[in-house]
């Protein structure tokens, strides 16, 4: 299925950036799996998984301007009275930005997206 949606040039089948960024989320899960296996059992096959899932990841990236036009469900779960009780600073974006990067340098090695 993976290298099906590498030689069709899947990507260019989802148009609407929000689900191509779902579809980014969703592909890290089995790339950090595959990342974070300590066992010696098929390391070939692992880094074959890898190589196809960081292409489908990059291929599924999102412009500046795409980014920008995202919802932004922080700011709105913020504003909500309902969630009022949470820390606050909860919801500001540089720190999850910041959690989100590390998190990503931690699980996935930089040469696997070149």
């Amino acid at each position: 299925m993976l290298d099906e949606f590498l030689s069709k040039r899947g990507e260019n089948l989802i148009r609407d950036p929000l689900q191509r960024a779902f579809l980014q989320h969703d592909l890290w899960a089995p790339f950090d799996w595959s990342a974070a296996q300590r066992s010696d059992q098929y390391p070939r096959e692992r880094a074959a998984l890898q190589r196809r899932l960081a292409r489908i990841i990059r291929s599924l990236a999102l412009n500046g301007q795409e980014i920008a036009a995202l919802p932004d469900n922080y700011a709105r779960t913020a504003a909500d009275t309902a969630v009022a009780s949470l820390p606050r600073g909860l919801f500001e974006r540089r720190q999850l930005g910041r959690s989100q990067h590390q998190q990503r340098r931690r699980t996935a090695p930089r040469a696997a997206f070149r």
